[in-house]
C-alpha cells in the first residue's frame, strides 16, 4: 500500500514539475506546494474536514479553494489538489510536495543538508564549510539547514543525502570510548 502511494505521489509531482517547467513557474510553484504540505501536515484539522466522508465533495473543494486562496497560491496549484482531491489523492499532498522539491533540487544540481553546530558560526564559516561541502557532494547549490545543538560540545554533524559527517566533540568522544 506505502509504495503505491509512493508510486502516486511521484506521478503526480511528476506532472507538474513538467507543468511548471513549461509555463517557468517551478520555483514559485515549489515554495507553494511546500507551504501547503506543510500547513497540512501542521493542522489537524484541515486535512479532518476534508478527509471526512459525510462533507460533499463540492463543499471539500469550496474549503480547499478558500485555503489555496488565502495562501495566494497559483491556479496550476489549485488545479492539482482539485485533481487530487476528486481522485481521492490528496493525503498524498506531502509526498508529492517532496517528490517536487527532489525533482527541482536534481535539475538545479542542488543537495540539501543539516549542519547541527554546537555554537554559532560566523557568517565566514557558514561558507567555508558550505564550500566543503559543496567539493565533497560535487553540488552546485547548496541548501544548508543550520541548527544550534549545544549538546555536540563542540564541532558539528552534516547530515547530507542519507550520509553523516560527525565532526562534533561528542562525535570523537563517543569513538574513542569504543576504541579503548
Amino acid at each position: 500500500m506505502k509504495n503505491m502511494q509512493n508510486t502516486a505521489a511521484k506521478r503526480y509531482a511528476e506532472a507538474f514539475y513538467s507543468l511548471a517547467q513549461e509555463e517557468a513557474l517551478v520555483p514559485q510553484l515549489a515554495d507553494q506546494l511546500n507551504l501547503a504540505a506543510g500547513q497540512w501536515q501542521g493542522n489537524q484539522d484541515l486535512p479532518g474536514v476534508i478527509l471526512n466522508p459525510r462533507l460533499a465533495k463540492e463543499k471539500k473543494q469550496q474549503l480547499i479553494n478558500l485555503w489555496l486562496e488565502e495562501l495566494g497560491a497559483l491556479p496550476l496549484l489549485q488545479n492539482l489538489l482539485g485533481v487530487m482531491l476528486d481522485k481521492g489523492r490528496i493525503v498524498l499532498l506531502p509526498q508529492v510536495a517532496q517528490e517536487f522539491q527532489a525533482m527541482d533540487d536534481r535539475d538545479q544540481g542542488r543537495v540539501r543538508a543539516v549542519c547541527k553546530h554546537a555554537y554559532s558560526l560566523s557568517q565566514k564559516q557558514k561558507q567555508s564549510l558550505e564550500q566543503k561541502l559543496m567539493e565533497l557532494s560535487g553540488a552546485r547549490a547548496m541548501a544548508l539547514t543550520w541548527v544550534l545543538e549545544p549538546s555536540l560540545l563542540g564541532g558539528f554533524v552534516v547530515t547530507m543525502g542519507g550520509k553523516t559527517i560527525d565532526g562534533s566533540l561528542k562525535g570523537r568522544l563517543n569513538r574513542a570510548s569504543r576504541i579503548s
